[in-house]
């Protein structure tokens, strides 16, 4: 069973709310995710809303020396995006904080 209050603190801290509006018709675009380091907790995140676990990369690993990256620890990132999203904000807007205006913008397609 998912915390709604625990993901929402998540998404404040170390999350992404995306809200916006593309392309000739308007169409809005949802999508939230959080990155961070410690494996287990994207995979619980994963786990509890039946999405698939990825790694993140850093756009710079793409354009900048690699050897500078290998550094670093692996990210990993859990992703929601379209209708799923709205329903998880839904669900979780009443525990936002920091990001509940960007929520709010999203659920009344704003």
């Amino acid at each position: 069973m998912i915390n709604w209050g625990y993901l929402a603190g998540m998404l404040d801290a170390d999350g992404v709310i995306f809200c916006n509006l593309e392309g000739k018709g308007k169409t809005q675009r949802v999508r939230a995710n959080v990155i961070n380091s410690y494996k287990p907790l994207i995979e619980a995140l994963c786990e509890s809303t039946g999405t698939q676990l990825g790694i993140y990369r850093h756009p710079c690993e793409y354009a900048c020396d690699l050897a500078h990256f290998h550094s670093r620890k692996t990210l990993y990132r859990w992703r929601v995006g379209g209708d799923r999203a709205l329903i998880l904000l839904e669900c979780i807007e009443p525990y936002l904080i920091e990001k509940r205006h960007i929520a709010i913008k999203a659920l009344t397609g704003l």
